[in-house]
């Protein structure tokens, strides 16, 4: 049976999760405003590039996902930053945004 998580795990983790959710949204919503007004980009093109821009971060993320699940580190190996592949998908995230 597997173990259970702490409550100050469970805590760390929620916090972890509000705060990306938090700056997801301000990063969205300065986004918006910059393709909007200093762009001047139509709300049509506006609502593609999002789209286009959501569907690459859904599929990396999944993508991220599934390779961080297939790849087992062993015990004594500290993960390196050229090791975890959740870096590389905000990455590309960014860049796919244009910030």
């Amino acid at each position: 049976m597997a173990e259970k998580l702490k409550k100050s795990q469970l805590y760390t983790f929620g916090v972890g999760d509000l705060c990306f959710t938090l700056l997801a949204t301000m990063e969205l919503f300065y986004f918006s405003i910059f393709l909007t007004d200093h762009a001047r980009f139509s709300l049509i093109i506006f609502s593609v590039i999002l789209g286009v821009t959501g569907a690459a971060d859904i599929i990396c993320a999944l993508v991220a996902g599934v390779v961080l699940q297939k790849t087992s580190l062993m015990q004594e190996e500290i993960a390196q930053p050229s090791n975890c592949l959740a870096r590389r998908d905000i990455g590309m995230n960014t860049i796919f945004r244009g910030c």
